[in-house]
């Protein structure tokens, strides 16, 4: 470790100094003075480059206190408030002579403390707006008076993050003062969260005194703009480390983690054993989260401490505490895999109101690897964004083509993907050159005036892509529409739209089956259609999953067994072929409603209204009245302010019949989008209708 000390004001200061210029500064005030053990464990949790100034040599129950409070037992001293004081000395004398220290400005300067030095973290922001983000950990919010202070006095400066952690059983006491600091300290982190602030809080397992070196070491990485990079072999290396701390015998693995290095490491050391991964968001309502570990019965659910409240009836592994204090992976245990064993199983929305776990095979994920290299050529030098949610398979897209190709992998915060603009300089920031995503994230890149030059190609999947989603970025990088239900693994069709055929109803064609694949177009008795005529898509070849697991035989009709030994999966979307062989898809054949004794195709009047004049974005939904009878709402984003509900309604007029023009027309000022980035209905207006 590079560090020097110094002395001011009486204090003892000790800069640990970051390898490269600019890294940020972490002041952490530390009732022993002890940075190493704080560095130490960082090391061992990730490698982020930061400056950090350890101030030792405190008044502990005076400085780090905001104001008087009488000893909570016999054996303590009162705390005497001298934080203003001791905040004046940091400001004026001991930041500014360790800036003259560190190598170029800091990216950001923050604060961070355990215990006492936690609460004066917090205070802090109260009273400067020099600290860009903090840290609180174990941070002794039963301070008496504290938490109405917080909700009553504005911050300086709203910080772009805070970390605050405790100790489960910190709260476990008889002391008046001290058993209120779970809920003070749970109740502040929910204000913040209500103010806008990024907040983390975590519980750690123990008492107030368990693991101060490791909780620190979490809080400081965890406020630092996240520089982590990680080569091949170190990624190797913490597979094994994840990998030999699972039982014997393991089969399936739930993962309910952030997205993180550590989440890929253990997805990769789940299939390294031969076991099957399970992937849930934290964000998933619990009872979805049991639903789907109860059916693919986990062994145990990978996690992390936050979480673990979630998940108190399964056996858990965290990767913020088991794994990351455990010792290098051997090389003595060995595992079996085999190609048609499950790699995943992922959960998909189930028309019986279940959901339905797709089970996915290890031949099926390398099938689509070859498919996808042989299409875009991903290489060493590439790198992917890894945007998705772990639930989709657009993740599966941008995890094992690209890491199976010796691409590299980029993951964003959350910060970096609260809006378009940000999303785009972290693209920028990390020469990310390939994207895959929604139609409605290439949509907001295309109204940007321009996009990171580091990108070569953008993929467009799990919705229809219409031209004017991509139009501006069609010059700019390489645009494919692509096609396939997560039954089929990942894609089943690719088409470029460069040079590429417009339909007639603004959409592109989703092109030709990928390698390893065949699409045929059949009618409902199995009959391959002519060219141009509709029929039901239907996918064979190296992708058709293994069905949905547990008690879904309804559901797994749609998978046929056939005379070679083959399977072929009826998707349920209608198409045709083009007079060039691309495939064009129209709509769910289970999309049609009937209004006035009338079938109307939902999907047809989505796609009029689209071209509407006037007309940015737009979806069409079915509802029901009172007596179960159909009727449609269309939720319209205008492209500009003289938008007219008279003007749409003409126009759809013109190319519908009365009873398909929606009843009711929404304006909306965006679409508002669900974690796996499809239009969220839990947050749009419905408008009910009496019989």
């Amino acid at each position: 470790m590079n560090l020097e000390k110094y002395n001011s004001g009486g204090k003892e200061a000790t800069l640990y100094h970051a390898k490269e210029p600019g890294s940020p500064l972490i002041i952490l005030n530390n009732y022993a003075g002890d940075g190493k053990s704080v560095m130490e464990a960082a090391e061992k949790l990730e490698r982020k480059d930061f400056n950090l100034l350890c101030v030792g040599n405190l008044n502990w129950d005076h400085d780090m206190t905001p104001w008087y409070c009488p000893p909570t037992s016999p054996q303590d001293t009162p705390c005497t408030g001298g934080a203003d004081e001791y905040l004046k000395l940091l400001l004026k004398d001991i930041l500014p002579e360790c800036l003259k220290r560190v190598d170029g400005t800091p990216s950001h300067v923050s604060i961070a403390g355990y215990s006492l030095a936690g609460l004066f973290a917090l205070y802090a922001l109260y009273h400067t707006d020099v600290f860009e983000r903090a840290a609180s950990m174990s941070g002794s919010l039963w301070f008496p008076d504290f938490k109405e202070y917080v909700f009553l006095h504005e911050m300086k400066r709203k910080p772009e993050k805070l970390y605050l952690s405790l100790g489960d059983k910190e709260a476990r006491t008889r002391n008046r003062y001290l058993k209120a600091v779970q809920e003070n300290t749970e109740n502040i982190a929910a204000y913040f969260r209500e103010s806008g602030i990024d907040v983390t809080f975590e519980m750690n397992p123990g008492n107030h005194f368990k693991d101060a070196a490791l909780r620190s070491a979490k809080g400081v990485l965890a406020i630092i703009e996240n520089k982590r990079t990680m080569t091949f072999g170190e990624l190797s290396d913490m597979v094994d480390m994840i990998a030999d701390s699972f039982p014997d015998h393991t089969k399936s693995v739930g993962i309910v983690m952030r997205h993180r290095a550590e989440m890929i490491a253990s997805i990769l050391a789940v299939l390294k054993t031969g076991a099957m991964y399970v992937p849930a968001e934290p964000t998933f309502p619990t009872g979805r989260i049991h639903y789907m570990m109860d059916e693919a019965g986990v062994d145990f659910v990978l996690t992390e401490m936050q979480f673990a409240s979630k998940l108190d009836q399964y056996e858990q592994i965290y990767s913020d505490c088991s794994i990351c204090t455990a010792a290098p992976g051997s090389s003595t245990r060995i595992y079996k895999q085999n190609p048609e064993d499950f790699a995943y199983v992922l959960y998909t929305s189930g028309t019986t109101g279940r959901p339905k776990g797709v089970s996915v095979t290890n031949r099926n994920v390398c099938h689509y690897v070859r498919a996808f290299e042989n299409e875009f050529h991903p290489k060493q030098g590439d790198i992917m964004l890894q945007y998705s949610v772990c639930s989709f398979d657009i993740f599966v897209e941008e995890v094992f083509t690209s890491l199976l190709n010796g691409a590299a992998l980029a993951i964003p915060s959350e910060d970096d993907k609260k809006d378009i603009r940000s999303l785009m300089a972290f693209v920028e920031r990390h020469g990310i050159t390939m994207l895959s995503g929604f139609p409605y994230l290439l949509a907001e890149m295309n109204h940007l005036p321009s996009i990171p030059g580091s990108l070569r190609l953008l993929i467009s999947g799990g919705d229809v892509l219409r031209a004017h989603h991509v139009d501006h970025l069609l010059d700019k990088a390489e645009v494919y529409n692509t096609y396939g239900p997560s039954e089929t693994t990942v894609c089943a069709s690719y088409y470029r739209c460069r040079d590429g055929q417009i339909l007639e109803d603004g959409t592109y064609p989703i092109g030709h089956p990928v390698l390893g694949a065949e699409i045929r177009i059949l009618d409902a008795e199995g009959n391959e259609v002519k060219k141009g005529e509709t029929g039901e898509i239907c996918i064979y070849g190296n992708g058709v999953s293994r069905g949905y697991i547990g008690d879904h035989d309804e559901e797994n009709k749609a998978f046929e067994k056939l005379s070679d030994g083959g399977v072929m999966y009826r998707s349920g979307d209608l198409g045709y072929i083009l007079p060039d062989g691309n495939i064009a898809f129209l709509h769910r054949k289970d999309t049609q409603i009937m209004i006035y004794g009338k079938r109307v195709e939902v999907m047809e009047v989505e796609s009029r209204l689209y071209q509407c004049e006037g007309v940015e974005q737009a979806i069409v939904r079915p509802f029901t009245d009172e007596e179960g009878l159909s009727y449609m709402i269309a939720y319209v984003v205008p492209s500009g302010k003289d938008f007219k509900v008279s003007h749409i309604r003409k126009e759809l007029s013109e190319n519908l019949t009365d009873f398909m023009i929606p009843e009711f027309i929404v304006r909306m000022p965006e679409i508002p989008l669900n974690t796996n980035g499809k239009p969220d209905m839990t947050r749009m207006p419905v408008v009910m209708k009496e019989a």
